[in-house]
């Protein structure tokens, strides 16, 4: 729309990577350029949400030129997108959201390259001189100003691959994303860390329990009472001589006659 801050064309992903190709729109100055999380996360969101408006950027482009785009776009609005099923209702104009939610998905955004950054009155006049191509339509007019306006390269790293899962290389669609987010002056929100579960209170019986057991004496080994000497067996005690019965003479006994 006209008063889109950029115009995006997407570039190669590479793992968790993606190089986002913006051309300077006119909302603002003709070298504006953007290089935050907050700014490319806007990015990343609008890739999809705004791939409906692709008939009015195609108008007045060649036919195939128009119709490749519009594949394009409607590729990448039927993708399914974890980055947006995570980010839910992104309220992206809000700086304190972008503290708390940003760096979930995005690690680091720089600019790797700016193209046709000249002074404001080269810009300026470059722009009055293709206004004749934004008559015929928007889609002739953004193929001849990616060649004499200002554009850059922004490099975006995710967390996660999967929040590249919904772009399309090649598609294009416009923005109103800006630096929503000033990382000096309010840094990111510390996230707690997850509390570990408190072990169950033990009873008052049991912890009776557990010190009586701690306090009696470990038994005795099986081979410490081996080591004991055996006892000693009482010694048999020897037999008496049986004794004679009394009246018994040696000898025979005398037979009367």
């Amino acid at each position: 729309m006209s008063t889109d801050t950029f115009y995006v064309r997407v570039g190669k992903t590479v793992g968790r990577e993606v190089t986002m190709h913006c051309l300077t729109g006119f909302g603002g100055g003709p070298r504006d350029f953007g290089s935050g999380r907050a700014f490319a996360l806007m990015l990343l969101l609008d890739a999809k949400r705004r791939a409906s408006d692709i008939d009015y950027l195609v108008r007045g482009a060649p036919k195939a030129v128009a119709k490749a785009r519009v594949a394009l776009a409607k590729k990448a609005e039927k993708a399914e997108s974890p980055l947006h099923a995570d980010a839910g209702a992104a309220v992206v104009w809000e700086e304190q959201w972008h503290a708390e939610h940003t760096p979930r998905f995005v690690a680091r955004a720089r600019v790797i390259a700016r193209h046709n950054a000249e002074s404001d009155g080269l810009l300026y006049k470059a722009r009055r001189e293709l206004r004749p191509l934004e008559e015929k339509g928007k889609g002739a007019f953004l193929d001849a100003a990616w060649k004499r306006l200002h554009h850059f390269d922004l490099l975006v790293k995710v967390t996660d691959k999967k929040y590249l899962q919904h772009l399309v290389e090649g598609h294009i669609f416009g923005t109103t994303a800006f630096e929503a987010w000033n990382e000096k002056l309010l840094p990111p929100v510390k996230q707690a860390p997850a509390k570990e579960p408190k072990p169950a209170k033990k009873t008052r019986a049991a912890k009776k329990s557990q010190t009586a057991t701690a306090r009696k004496p470990a038994k005795k080994t099986h081979a410490a009472t081996a080591r004991k000497p055996a006892k000693k067996t009482q010694a048999a005690k020897k037999t008496p001589p049986a004794k004679k019965p009394k009246g018994a003479r040696r000898g025979t006994s005398r037979v009367g006659a």
